[in-house]
């Protein structure tokens, strides 16, 4: 993928993909009913399976309300990349400067792959975070992915590609030696 620089990189996400993920977790949430309803066999009333099929009803029927609404804007850029620094929207409501990324890294587990930006702890401190972006940085801590975490599954681009870019940005204008 070539990159220029001194121009701003927009990726959006895929409406096919968006598509595909939301009939899975519509799929998810209907097994799960099934299980919370009862209407699987073998599944007893007052069970931890029964209390496991609302939960996951619950859990998946939401992510399918999330898919579905991105799917809707899947013509919005999600993530920006630029000379001033790289914008996810699923993150953060505002730009974050390449002087401010310590460092960029490639986190993988189970052949899922996330660019991971790890910023000073002043910058996390200032940063308007998205809820979910909050909500999820100590799991992300104890697996091992600390710092911001970018996930490409919703966009038509290739991870190696994406990855490619934001370090290509992040050599660029960080003011860090590679």
């Amino acid at each position: 993928m070539a990159v220029d620089v001194n121009q701003t990189v927009e990726f959006r996400a895929s409406a096919a993909r968006l598509f595909s993920l939301a009939a899975l977790t519509l799929a998810c949430a209907a097994v799960s009913l099934a299980a919370g309803w009862p209407v699987l066999p073998n599944v007893a009333p007052g069970s931890f399976v029964q209390f496991a099929g609302w939960a996951g009803t619950l859990l998946f029927f939401t992510a399918f309300l999330l898919k579905g609404s991105r799917c809707l804007k899947s013509n919005i850029p999600i993530i920006k990349l630029s000379p001033a620094g790289l914008w996810d929207s699923r993150v953060s409501s505002a730009f974050i400067p390449w002087p401010e990324v310590e460092k960029v890294s490639v986190w993988n587990y189970r052949n899922n792959k996330v660019v991971v930006l790890k910023i000073s702890d002043a910058a996390w401190r200032k940063l308007p975070l998205a809820r979910m972006a909050r909500w999820t940085r100590v799991a992300n801590q104890s697996v091992g992915a600390d710092g911001l975490c970018i996930a490409t599954t919703e966009f038509g681009v290739k991870f190696d590609d994406f990855s490619q870019a934001v370090d290509i940005y992040f050599q660029a204008f960080s003011g860090k030696a590679g």
